[in-house]
Protein backbone atom coordinates (compact mmCIF):
# COMPACT_ATOMS: atom_id res chain seq x y z
CA UNK A 1 0.00 0.00 0.00
CA UNK A 2 1.29 3.19 -1.04
CA UNK A 3 2.13 5.70 1.82
CA UNK A 4 -1.66 7.77 1.78
CA UNK A 5 -2.93 4.02 2.13
CA UNK A 6 -0.91 3.27 5.00
CA UNK A 7 -1.71 6.37 6.54
CA UNK A 8 -5.42 6.61 5.88
CA UNK A 9 -6.17 3.10 7.36
CA UNK A 10 -5.15 4.26 10.84
CA UNK A 11 -4.47 7.89 11.58
CA UNK A 12 -7.19 10.75 10.73
CA UNK A 13 -5.65 13.19 8.12
CA UNK A 14 -6.50 16.75 7.81
CA UNK A 15 -7.78 18.06 3.81
CA UNK A 16 -4.54 19.72 3.48
CA UNK A 17 -2.89 16.54 4.50
CA UNK A 18 -4.66 14.00 2.44
CA UNK A 19 -3.17 16.65 -0.83
CA UNK A 20 0.38 16.39 0.96
CA UNK A 21 0.38 13.06 1.33
CA UNK A 22 -0.88 12.12 -1.75
CA UNK A 23 1.56 14.83 -3.04
CA UNK A 24 4.51 12.22 -1.35
CA UNK A 25 3.11 9.22 -2.35
CA UNK A 26 3.24 9.86 -6.17
CA UNK A 27 6.66 11.56 -5.24
CA UNK A 28 7.91 8.01 -4.10
CA UNK A 29 6.13 5.49 -6.01
CA UNK A 30 6.64 2.58 -3.27
CA UNK A 31 4.39 0.36 -0.93
CA UNK A 32 5.22 1.76 2.77
CA UNK A 33 4.79 -0.38 5.95
CA UNK A 34 5.39 0.28 9.80
CA UNK A 35 8.45 -0.61 10.42
CA UNK A 36 7.56 -1.89 14.00
CA UNK A 37 4.95 -2.11 16.20
CA UNK A 38 5.82 0.84 18.69
CA UNK A 39 5.53 4.38 19.17
CA UNK A 40 7.39 6.92 20.84
CA UNK A 41 5.63 10.11 22.39
CA UNK A 42 7.19 12.87 23.47
CA UNK A 43 5.90 16.88 23.93
CA UNK A 44 6.02 18.41 20.93
CA UNK A 45 8.46 20.61 21.84
CA UNK A 46 10.90 17.54 22.47
CA UNK A 47 10.16 16.67 18.94
CA UNK A 48 10.35 20.10 17.36
CA UNK A 49 13.90 20.09 18.72
CA UNK A 50 14.95 16.85 16.85
CA UNK A 51 13.09 18.04 13.66
CA UNK A 52 15.30 21.07 13.66
CA UNK A 53 18.74 18.87 14.15
CA UNK A 54 17.70 16.37 11.23
CA UNK A 55 16.55 19.23 9.05
CA UNK A 56 20.00 20.93 9.65
CA UNK A 57 21.96 17.69 9.01
CA UNK A 58 20.17 16.83 5.75
CA UNK A 59 20.71 20.45 4.36
CA UNK A 60 24.62 20.29 5.52
CA UNK A 61 24.65 16.76 3.49
CA UNK A 62 22.33 18.27 0.68
CA UNK A 63 19.92 15.12 1.49
CA UNK A 64 16.13 15.86 0.32
CA UNK A 65 13.56 15.07 3.86
CA UNK A 66 10.02 15.18 1.96
CA UNK A 67 7.74 16.78 4.19
CA UNK A 68 10.44 18.13 7.02
CA UNK A 69 9.35 21.88 6.11
CA UNK A 70 5.72 21.57 6.89
CA UNK A 71 6.23 18.57 9.59
CA UNK A 72 8.31 21.65 11.47
CA UNK A 73 5.95 24.49 11.15
CA UNK A 74 3.02 22.21 12.33
CA UNK A 75 5.32 21.38 15.19
CA UNK A 76 6.51 25.06 15.90
CA UNK A 77 2.75 26.08 16.02
CA UNK A 78 2.06 23.59 18.77
CA UNK A 79 1.62 24.03 22.37
CA UNK A 80 5.05 22.97 23.69
CA UNK A 81 3.62 20.17 25.88
CA UNK A 82 1.14 18.81 23.42
CA UNK A 83 1.95 15.17 23.72
CA UNK A 84 3.00 13.52 20.09
CA UNK A 85 3.25 10.42 19.18
CA UNK A 86 6.19 9.01 16.53
CA UNK A 87 6.20 5.72 14.55
CA UNK A 88 8.43 4.51 12.25
CA UNK A 89 7.98 3.47 8.17
CA UNK A 90 9.73 2.29 5.78
CA UNK A 91 9.30 0.99 1.86
CA UNK A 92 12.66 -0.88 0.02
CA UNK A 93 14.02 2.89 -1.02
CA UNK A 94 12.54 5.46 1.88
CA UNK A 95 12.15 5.76 5.41
CA UNK A 96 11.12 7.99 8.07
CA UNK A 97 8.91 8.77 10.51
CA UNK A 98 5.30 9.80 10.98
CA UNK A 99 4.09 12.15 14.02
CA UNK A 100 0.34 12.47 15.41
CA UNK A 101 -1.60 13.65 18.54
CA UNK A 102 -2.99 11.25 21.02
CA UNK A 103 -6.18 11.71 19.13
CA UNK A 104 -4.66 9.50 15.75
CA UNK A 105 -4.65 13.34 13.65
CA UNK A 106 -1.87 13.25 11.70
CA UNK A 107 0.48 16.11 12.21
CA UNK A 108 3.32 15.56 9.63
CA UNK A 109 5.67 13.02 7.93
CA UNK A 110 9.35 13.29 7.51
CA UNK A 111 10.81 11.05 4.72
CA UNK A 112 14.11 10.27 3.37
CA UNK A 113 15.78 8.33 0.13
CA UNK A 114 17.53 5.29 1.85
CA UNK A 115 21.75 5.76 0.87
CA UNK A 116 21.79 2.10 1.09
CA UNK A 117 18.68 0.12 1.08
CA UNK A 118 20.04 -2.88 3.02
CA UNK A 119 21.15 -0.32 5.81
CA UNK A 120 18.89 -0.82 8.63
CA UNK A 121 18.06 2.81 10.41
CA UNK A 122 19.27 2.52 14.12
CA UNK A 123 16.09 2.95 16.62
CA UNK A 124 17.86 6.28 18.44
CA UNK A 125 18.47 7.44 14.95
CA UNK A 126 19.69 11.97 15.04
CA UNK A 127 19.43 12.05 10.67
CA UNK A 128 23.14 11.80 10.41
CA UNK A 129 25.02 9.62 8.15
CA UNK A 130 27.90 8.71 10.61
CA UNK A 131 25.44 7.39 12.94
CA UNK A 132 23.98 5.22 10.35
CA UNK A 133 27.22 4.43 8.90
CA UNK A 134 28.66 3.35 12.45
CA UNK A 135 25.02 1.37 13.14
CA UNK A 136 25.37 -0.41 10.16
CA UNK A 137 29.31 -1.18 9.68
CA UNK A 138 29.44 -2.90 13.54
Amino acid sequence: MDLLGVLSKSISLSDYLHQHIQIISEMTQEEFTYKNEYAITKTSSNYYNEICLQRKIAADSEVSVLGIEELSMAMANMSPDAPITMRFIDSPHWSGRIYFTTGQELIGVSIGRKINPDWKTPPDWDGSLKMTEDFNNK
